[in-house]
């Protein structure tokens, strides 16, 4: 790996004022990573080398796909809890606030243009948190200790900015010609007694007919599915499917290639995906960005591709933070219960912004 000479204090605490990217993350079950690299020493596809990825929501987002090679690796445990976060880069994105109202208000457009041009459309909500002072190290540390069967991350770089997150929804992994995914949809409280209803049986079904669909269409072999089954973040449950099957190329960028045809899957975009985006876009009048996109990690030696859907996040800020998240829509919902929904998954993350660490 070539060395770079960077400070990590400087990475954690002043990154944009000092030129530099990175992060740390960490697959389930695995030791976690932290990276990082000097700006002009290039955020381009460098061949041969492990790369973070991370990709907006819709190619017709105004956001590229961001390339960081793993330039330096250090220890996690030799980095300072204590740092705080004061000059980070920022996202350009121009956010508002939709609160429980405008939300069901546009559940309600949704479920009046349903049965019509789309089956299905997730929406999303945005919340404004005001930055009270940010220790990245302490509050990643924590995020991974609440949530140790997500993909648990904190990157920062130019044009994306700085995000964390712990998402528990895995678009793709691949070994060699070895690939998978996991349909995950339908979300309820683990306190509500009754089983999973209709809506959210038929709202997990759509997301594992899409990816069957698009291994099919890509010329996978032997596709095999698991499930459904029960998958727990927090106090959330979500039913889940795992899909898998063999590649025609065992390179990476024939996974990468998969993984852009699947996404957006219908459980975060929704079905007729166009008809559908094009719903989302005149309803929620903000772009995404890279919330609902995927990030993850590629090692091209290694013929390895993991990666995941970038929800419970938010986007970090020096003033402000913005929490996303969001619901599936099909005629069977009920705004009040969908908006219920996005604040459960929004207090996920809601409490690791303002953590503090500790004395």
């Amino acid at each position: 790996m070539n060395s770079t000479g960077i400070s990590w204090e400087d990475l954690f605490t002043s990154p944009k004022s000092e030129g530099l990217y990175g992060g740390i993350f960490a697959f389930p079950g695995e030791q976690p990573r932290v990276f990082g690299g000097k700006v002009e020493q290039g955020l381009h596809l460098s061949r041969g080398v492990p790369r973070f990825l991370l990709f907006p929501f819709s190619e017709k987002e105004p956001y590229p796909g961001i390339d960081l090679p793993l330039q330096e690796e250090t220890d996690l445990e030799s980095l300072n809890e204590n740092w705080e976060m004061k000059d980070a880069w920022e996202s350009s994105m121009l956010c508002s606030t939709v609160d429980s109202k405008d939300y069901m208000g546009m559940v309600e457009d949704a479920l009046t243009a349903l049965g019509g041009s789309f089956k299905k459309a997730m929406l999303c909500r945005r919340w404004k948190v005001p930055n009270t002072g940010f220790f990245p190290i302490s509050a990643w540390k924590a995020l991974r200790k609440a949530f140790p069967n997500t993909f648990t991350w904190l990157v920062t770089c130019p044009v994306a900015g700085t995000w964390i997150g712990a998402s528990p929804e895995l678009l793709l992994e691949q070994q060699g010609a070895k690939a998978q995914s996991w349909s995950l949809a339908g979300t309820r409280h683990q306190n509500r007694p009754s089983g999973w209803t209709e809506k959210e049986k038929e709202e997990q079904d759509l997301v594992t007919r899409h990816i069957r669909s698009s291994m099919l269409t890509f010329g996978l072999r032997d596709i095999q599915e698991d499930g459904p089954q029960e998958l727990a973040m927090g106090n959330l449950q979500h039913l889940a499917t795992r899909l898998s099957g063999t590649l025609p190329e065992a390179d990476t960028e024939t996974g990468l290639r998969l993984a852009r045809l699947m996404h957006p899957t219908p459980a975060i975009g929704g079905t007729p995906t166009e008809a559908a985006l094009s719903f989302i876009q005149e309803k929620e009048k903000q772009n995404r960005g890279y919330y609902a996109g995927f990030m993850g990690l590629l090692e091209p030696e290694a013929l390895r591709l993991r990666l995941y859907v970038n929800l419970r996040c938010a986007s970090l800020g020096s003033e402000n933070h913005w929490i996303f998240a969001g619901a599936g829509i099909t005629k069977l919902s009920s705004p009040e219960a969908e908006a219920q929904e996005t604040e459960r998954k929004a207090d996920l993350i809601r409490p690791f912004l303002s953590l503090r660490p500790k004395a």
